[in-house]
């Protein structure tokens, strides 16, 4: 659902999204551009250990991009 950041999706998972609020967010992770320093390397490990295509790079960068402000916008902050 695009209220969680996965409008995108390619798949359909039985489920809901309950984000952490803001402020955990954000003392759990820092601000977007740690946060995504994290993502990138996360991703990377993966590549390096081909669980994920370096094709998906990208694609999955945006998609962690897109879920941390879907979880910062869902407390209104």
């Amino acid at each position: 659902h695009p209220d969680t950041g996965a409008g995108e999706q390619a798949a359909i998972f039985a489920g809901f999204t309950l984000f952490f609020p803001a402020a955990e967010i954000r003392a759990r992770y820092g601000d977007v551009e740690a946060y995504l320093a994290r993502a990138e390397a996360c991703v990377d490990a993966l590549i390096g250990a081909g669980f994920l295509l370096a094709e998906d790079r990208a694609w999955q960068l945006e998609i962690a991009a897109e879920r941390y402000a879907a979880a910062i916008a869902a407390d209104g902050n």
